[in-house]
């Protein structure tokens, strides 16, 4: 038992003598060697975070609707002939649809008016990629 007092004493000693900034060339050196090789790891653990965090921010970027604007002829062409091959009106509904004022373009209360290939894209948000793959 007086043993185990002993090494416990020798080791609470030590690690006061650490703690209490006492300097030795041993101690010293390896403090300084774990503080870089902490230093680095923290370095490397913001680099990360701030890569994904760029990453997030470019994925949401490039996942920004589509607009009437960005259709090519040819796409506005492919949205055509998907709608007809899905029995679909032209603007992407039920072929016996019937809408107040004649149109789904236009909102009565608000008085705005959406073109028609962005009324389609917001219904279907995915509809290039669907038509890639000739669903």
């Amino acid at each position: 038992m007086p043993a185990i007092r002993f090494n416990r004493f020798v080791l609470l000693f030590f690690l006061l003598f650490l703690l209490t900034g006492c300097q030795s060339v041993v101690v010293s050196g390896g403090l300084k060697i774990l503080d870089d090789n902490i230093g680095k790891a923290l370095d490397n653990l913001n680099k990360n975070q701030a890569s994904s965090t760029l990453d997030l921010f470019n994925q949401k970027k490039s996942s920004q609707p589509l607009t009437s604007a960005a259709l090519s002829e040819a796409d506005k062409q492919a949205i055509d002939k998907w709608l007809e091959q899905k029995g679909l009106n032209r603007y992407g509904d039920a072929k016996n649809a019937v809408y107040t004022g004649g149109t789904p373009l236009f909102n009565e209360k608000t008085g705005q008016a959406i073109e028609r290939y962005d009324y389609i894209l917001n219904k279907f948000p995915g509809i290039l990629d669907l038509i890639k793959e000739g669903k």
